[in-house]
């Protein structure tokens, strides 16, 4: 996405797809530019499937917490980032980490 918008990679850097722009302003130009093209999101599908969605977010949102809560992740909300969270131990555990999709769909897809 970014090397199309003029950034250049650091190929020292092995994250994802092995390539690291260093330029913030290129990197949120970028992202401004393809924006359209993220995919969409759990929340932002039940949003659009579900009109009253904006009355239910936090309900849900609170869902999909005490879920990851209940299968042992230590996550809270963050209180500057509404919507986001936090793990407070780090990333779950290998055999805890499907529960975060797990929960995030049954808050947010599940009827």
């Amino acid at each position: 996405m970014v090397k199309n918008h003029g950034g250049e990679y650091d190929d020292t850097y092995k994250g994802i797809d092995g390539r690291l722009e260093k330029d913030q302003a290129k990197i949120s130009a970028a992202r401004k530019t393809c924006a359209a093209k993220e995919p969409e999101t759990l929340p932002q599908r039940a949003a659009g499937e579900d009109l009253e969605y904006q009355d239910k977010y936090q309900d849900k949102y609170d869902k999909w917490l005490e879920c990851m809560r209940s299968h042992g992740i230590k996550v809270e909300a963050a209180p500057d980032d509404p919507g986001s969270f936090g793990f407070t131990e780090g990333l779950p555990a290998a055999d805890k980490e499907k529960w975060v999709k797990k929960c995030e769909s049954e808050a947010f897809v599940a009827k």
